[in-house]
Order: structure tokens, then sequence, then C-alpha cells
């Protein structure tokens, strides 16, 4: 299991002491135990329950020491370096160390992943390494000591070569809801980096036995290349959600030219995408014959999709200067049952209207709440109904955050997420089009008197909010009041 250890010594297990052995050769014999347990744990990566490493600043001896906190009282004290070279079937080692400075917490999820270019996924659940495994619930770990995970990332069959980042992500367990990462009281994100590692060509051929493919199966082709085995995740959906692809090739022959992809849904509203077949900075003019390669891509379903049955299909095109020309047959991906939603225009009666422009892309309209008074009352509920319009189609899929601060900024209630309880990702909206956003902030059931600031805006997930045009990242909606 992750190990913990504290200053003196280690949880769990406690070396003994000089006065049980006091007799006999034991006194001589002690301090070679004591160097060989050091050397066993440096060596084969124990627990390190005999190491005496914390102190007031930290762990001693970690390549990457930092000090970042999650939920006020989660703590990851740094974790070591990542080897900078691994070829794609191989594992990527990683150890971190952590310290829970509240007994009785949540019990954290620990998430490390290994990122693409372009933000795909590339590894299944990190296996923990086995000197770790199970990895024990941080509610056991002992205030004041320290504990280490550690991990074996293992890449997807057929990951291409390239360099991916290392990502951690810190959940709540029983939520599963991602906690933001704070260092030196400044708000990092959800999502931290550990650091990058070049993936490199496997040191084994991928097999077909291990894809689940028969050797001669009938898959469509084009020149040198066929697609060995293709799926979409969804079977559905609602104009704007992300449709994931999973796609798997194999170079017949060495390719003498750069082949590419074009997916399309069919139907009305439909649109088409062109896409590398793997990643970008790994064209078919690297590949090899025999080389099998996965290709991962999210699309998100166009926005103007008319509800009905709608089909995606696959063609691959060959680059001819800025055209991609198109090849050989087609092959059908799969059908999905597609829900377009009610669509609004007109804007409703609004209590407060500000006509906020963010990021050139969305409007904030206004909003109206619920109780109607300017007067907060403590462990009530405050519901508050946003109104948006979207300015143009969007490519990425924003959240709206509704802050309710407090004397001195402090935060005292908030609601996070996708539009319309996640109904409505900006990436359906069209271009003129009202969205009506519920949300209730739950007050705490101590509110001291004063005035709080209700404020709203949107920010991409991991990223930065949208800011209007003089440049602020928030919207005040209004003032309210605490009374005694």
């Amino acid at each position: 299991p992750p190990s913990t250890g504290e200053g003196a010594g280690g949880w769990g297990s406690t070396p003994p002491s000089t006065g049980e052995r006091a007799g006999g050769w034991g006194l001589w014999l002690l301090p070679l135990l004591a160097t060989a347990t050091v050397l066993l744990v440096e060596r084969f990566q124990l627990p390190p329950v005999y190491e005496r490493r914390m102190t007031e600043e930290g762990i001693r001896g970690v390549s990457i020491p930092v000090h970042i906190v999650y939920d006020n009282q989660f703590h990851l004290l740094g974790w070591d370096s990542i080897s900078p070279i691994i070829p794609a079937d191989q594992p990527v080692p990683l150890q971190l160390y952590w310290r829970d400075t509240v007994p009785g917490g949540p019990d954290y999820r620990i998430q490390p992943d290994l990122i693409g270019d372009v933000g795909e996924t590339w590894n299944a659940f990190p296996v923990p390494m086995p000197a770790y495994y199970p990895p024990p619930s941080s509610r056991t770990w002992p205030v004041g000591g320290y504990a280490t995970t550690g991990y074996h990332i293992y890449p997807l069959l057929g990951t291409p070569p390239g360099v991916y980042t290392v990502m951690l992500t810190v959940f709540d367990s029983e939520t599963l809801l991602p906690y933001t990462a704070y260092q030196d009281g400044r708000a990092l994100g959800p999502e931290i980096v550990l650091g990058q590692v070049l993936l490199t060509r496997p040191s084994a051929p991928l097999s077909l036995a291990a894809l689940g493919v028969p050797e001669m199966g009938p898959t469509p082709s084009w020149g040198p290349i066929r697609l060995l085995r293709g799926s979409v995740r969804e079977q559905g959906g609602r104009p704007g959600d992300p449709l994931h692809l999973e796609l798997y090739w194999e170079a017949l022959e060495t390719p003498g030219e750069d082949y590419r992809m074009k997916v399309w849904v069919d139907g009305p509203g439909g649109r088409e995408w062109e896409r590398p077949l793997t990643r970008a900075d790994f064209p078919t003019l690297q590949w090899q014959e025999g080389d099998r390669w996965l290709g991962l891509h999210t699309l998100r379903l166009p926005p103007g999709l008319e509800s009905g049955e709608h089909g995606l299909w696959l063609q691959l095109c060959r680059r001819e200067g800025d055209e991609c020309r198109m090849l050989g047959e087609l092959a059908l991906l799969g059908g999905m049952r597609i829900e377009a939603p009610a669509r609004f225009w007109a804007v409703p009666p609004l209590r407060v209207q500000v006509d906020a422009l963010l990021g050139g892309e969305v409007t904030l309209v206004g909003a109206s709440w619920e109780p109607e008074e300017d007067t907060l009352q403590a462990g009530s509920p405050l519901t508050v109904t946003l109104v948006w319009r979207g300015e143009r189609e969007m490519e990425s899929s924003y959240r709206v955050f509704l802050h309710l601060l407090g004397p001195g900024g402090v935060l005292v209630a908030q609601s996070d997420g996708e539009p319309a309880g996640w109904s409505r990702p900006t990436t359906g909206w069209l271009p003129g089009e009202v969205i009506v956003d519920e949300r209730v902030l739950i007050l705490p059931s101590e509110l001291p008197p004063g005035e709080y600031q209700l404020m709203v805006g949107m920010y991409r997930y991991g990223g930065p909010r949208l800011t209007t045009s003089d440049g602020n990242d928030a919207v005040l909606l209004g003032v309210l009041v605490a009374q005694d």
C-alpha cells in the first residue's frame, strides 16, 4: 500500500529499540541492519517507513518538491522526476508524496493521466506499483506524517510516438468531482502538469491478436493503409455533445504520401471534419510497413444538427497542395439518434439587464433571482436565473460560475458547471439563440451581516475565464445584504 512516514520512524512499522537488543551481538548489528534497510528502500522503491525525511519545509530527497493544496487539507509535497524517454508499450513510472492534515476528511482519489497533443487521454486507469497495492484510504493516513503513492501509467495499445504530458487530477471518491489545486493561495485549476515524456516506437510490434482483430477480416483499405477497427463511444446525443472516435490503422506497406481522413455526420445540419489519422506530428509519411497505430479523436456534434437518425462516415484523403483529395470507398462507423433541444430566441423578463459580451462569443443578457428581495437569509436557498445569448458558433464548451462573495471578497456560495444543468453545452448554441440557465446557491447557516456581491462569468475547463471588452473576468449582477 502507499506508505506513510513520520519524523521519527513510520506508520504501521516501528524499528526495534536498542533496549530490546541490549545484550550480545545485537548492538553492533543494528547499524548494519539500518543501513541495509535504507539501501533496500532506495534500490527497490519499498515503502520508506524507516526514513526520517519529513521536515517543516517538506520531504528531503524528493526530486521535485512542491506545496500544492487540495480542499484545504490534502497536500501534494512533490514527486520524483519522470523518465524523459520510454517506449510506447512500456509503463511510465510515477511516484508522488502526500500529506493529509485533517483526520477523517473526504476520501481522495488520485488520477494521473497521459495527455496528447490535442488533449486526448492516452492511457487506461493507472495501475498501482506492486509495492503500493492496494492503496489504502487517505482517511487512514496519520496526521503529521506523509504518504507516497506509486503508479505505472500504461499507454493504450498502439499509442503513436510523440511527447505526452503527465497530468494529475484529485477527485472526491464519492462524488467524483475534481478539486481545484492551490499553490501559495493561487488557484492552479483542477489539473496540474507533472512533466512530459517522449514515447518512442514500441519495443515489440503490436499483434492483431492483442487488438482482437482477425488476420483476414473484411476491413476497408485505401492503398497502403487499412482500417483495422473503428468505434464510436456514443450511440446518440444532442447538438454540441462530444463524439469520441477510436480508430486502429495498419500500414500494409510503407506509405509514401501524407494520408488524412474526412469524417462527417450526414443528414440535416450535418458537418464534415478533416483530421490526421493519429497525431498531427506523426503523419503517415513517418509510418513503416507493418505499423499498427491508434487514433483518438473527439469531435463535437454540430449545433444545427436536427433530431433523427444520423450516420457517421469516414473516408481517407490524400494531400495535394491545399486540397485533400478523397480516395476509395466509404466506411460507415456507426449510426446515432440525435435529440435536438427546443430553441428560444426571445429574452424573458429580467430583474437585472447587463448585456455583457464575454470573449466575443456569448452575451450575458441579464438575470433574475428568488426571493426577489435584496436581503439574504442564512441557511436559505437563493435561486438565480441567468439568461445568455450565443453570438456565434463556439468550439469550446464553456462552464458558468456563479459566486456569492462576502465582505472582503470571501467566497460564500457558488454554483459551477455547464449551462442549464449540463444539458446545453455552449458548443450546441446557434447564433442569436437565448439560453435560460437556472442555478441554486445554498447559503451557509451562519451569514455575518454585511454586503454580498453576486458575480457571474464563464471559463474554459482547466483554462482562463472569458473577459469583457474592458478586461473584467466577472460580471456584477447585484449587491445583496445580510442583516443581523
